[in-house]
């Protein structure tokens, strides 16, 4: 398993998460969507909102369980900086 920071993110699993995010053009419209909701976003609520998106987590991960090692509250924090502005 994968631990410590990895390429500036919380773990090497948070930052798998955002690449297929930020690369995958459905999982970015979907995002883009869903950003367009005026409420800040918890790490409850991306946490939710992902796992709907990828229920088996990204093709890189090797078990749905892996999701468990997100920092959901670092993918939060990141859709509140990149979408904030634009919907509050």
């Amino acid at each position: 398993m994968r631990t410590g920071k990895y390429n500036g993110w919380a773990n090497w699993h948070t930052w798998n998460v955002m690449l297929w995010i930020n690369n995958d053009e459905g999982l970015y419209l979907a995002t883009e969507e869903f950003a367009s909701y005026p409420q800040k976003f918890t790490a409850e609520r991306v946490e939710e909102f992902v796992r709907e998106l990828l229920p088996s987590g990204t093709h890189d991960m090797r078990s749905p369980e892996d999701m468990s090692l997100v920092d959901w509250s670092e993918v939060a924090w990141t859709f509140n900086e990149d979408y904030g502005d634009s919907i509050w």
